[in-house]
């Protein structure tokens, strides 16, 4: 019981240490972006960076699920093997 819980913990730990960084560099990035996106606001223009800021976090959210697929993986392979 202890074993599940724990291994569940340290996956949150892991996903905050892939998302926050992530998160925090693409904020870096999106606030040096703004001024230009706020003085010439045109949706052609601007729509790049908005893909990007998107196809970053999706980016992010796929590692995460990548992590977890590869516990799972190796969980229900025990489960099998034990048959």
């Amino acid at each position: 019981m202890l074993l599940p819980i724990s291994t569940a913990i340290v996956l949150a730990f892991v996903s905050a240490i892939i998302h926050a960084p992530g998160l925090l560099a693409l904020l870096y990035w999106q606030t040096r972006q703004w001024p230009k996106i706020e003085t010439d606001f045109r949706p052609r223009r601007n729509l790049p960076a908005f893909l990007a800021l998107f196809g970053v976090i999706v980016v992010l959210h796929l590692i995460e699920i990548g992590v977890w697929a590869v516990r799972e993986r190796k969980k229900i392979g025990t489960m099998l093997r034990t048959r």
